[in-house]
């Protein structure tokens, strides 16, 4: 019984650890299940002895049991931390960062809108180039680009931005953060349609670990937006 509890409660505690990684849950599976059981049995046998002596009880973990329970705990220590180092998602300024810099240029920002109206082409622009539908096209008037990050500039140093070609979503990005396999961005969004979900923030990504776009709705059209894609 010692034995079958132990193992239940080192799965339990393996699933709390993790959640809903299963990955890492697969991983730590067998160490969770040994140490479960070697504690399990330990205390079994302990609790007989206790029993069948009328009360008295020393607890004593013989020496080899206690260095062998220490080296089963180190994968699954090892698994625990490796865990929390790579679902760490760097969500880049506060909330309340970008918001003041929606708020100090939200004209700008609309300017921008109005001018992507006029090139339905044009999906994407930073600094140092853009990208239109039609790759044949060499590009648009370099007045016209240098217009464009004139704007840029002046809506609190935008760093880039993409319309959507389908939904004409503009993403206007402040921040972004490249690893070693994933990608993450934040900035403010404006979409002709509402999403079909909103967060009351994108401070802690405990709600949202999906890759792809979340968002905070601002007013009117216009979203906070955080972009998290692992490869």
């Amino acid at each position: 019984m010692g034995f079958f509890l132990g193992m239940a409660a080192g799965l339990a505690t393996l699933s709390l650890l993790f959640r809903d990684d299963m990955f890492w849950v697969l991983v730590g599976f067998l160490p969770a299940v040994i140490i479960g059981a070697a504690v399990g049995l330990f205390c079994a046998s302990r609790t007989a002895k206790f029993l069948l002596t009328g009360g008295k009880l020393a607890v004593r973990v013989p020496k080899r049991i206690a260095i062998a329970g220490g080296i089963l705990c180190i994968p699954l220590l090892i698994v625990w931390q490796a865990n929390r180092v790579l679902t760490t998602i760097d969500t880049g300024p506060p909330d309340d960062v970008i918001l003041a810099t929606f708020k100090a240029h939200e004209s700008e920002l609309q300017k921008i809108v109005s001018m992507t109206d006029n090139d339905p082409r044009l999906l994407y622009l930073d600094d140092t180039g853009f990208r239109t539908t039609d790759s044949l096209i060499i590009g648009m008037d370099s007045a016209r680009v240098n217009e464009y990050r004139r704007v840029c500039v002046e809506a609190g140093k935008v760093k880039s931005f993409s319309v959507n070609e389908d939904s004409r979503e503009i993403d206007f990005e402040y921040w972004w953060n490249s690893g070693y396999d994933d990608f993450t961005a934040k900035g403010i969004a404006f979409l002709p349609k509402p999403p079909q979900r909103t967060f009351s923030s994108l401070d802690d990504p405990q709600g949202w670990r999906e890759t792809g776009s979340v968002y905070r709705h601002i007013r009117g059209n216009w979203y906070l937006y955080f972009e998290y894609s692992f490869d």
